[in-house]
């Protein structure tokens, strides 16, 4: 943050032709905390839709395998919930 406090400090001096320690640098914590909140927002949006993906060819995925015979509690070995977890969403219930 010193480094961001540092920049605009000097952006601000040049800007208003007066010595860097003249300029008074308010709010850049609150700033800094503002933008990685944003940032981390939008990442977390971002990991949400994949997943939402993710879960949608996943479960396509167990309703093709249980069609074609696969039991229930080998499909849920691999995926990691129980083989109930597995029929519901098999048959659309999840």
């Amino acid at each position: 943050m010193r480094r961001i406090e540092a920049d605009i400090r000097a952006e601000a001096s040049e800007a208003m032709g007066v010595a860097p320690k003249d300029v008074v640098v308010a709010g850049v914590d609150e700033w800094v905390r503002e933008q990685l909140r944003d940032l981390w927002m939008d990442t977390l949006s971002e990991t949400v839709a994949k997943i939402e993906g993710l879960t949608g060819q996943r479960d396509e995925l167990i309703r093709w395998l249980v069609g074609s015979g696969v039991s229930s509690r080998r499909i849920a070995g691999i995926v990691g919930v129980s083989h109930t977890s597995v029929l519901r969403i098999a048959h659309g219930e999840q």
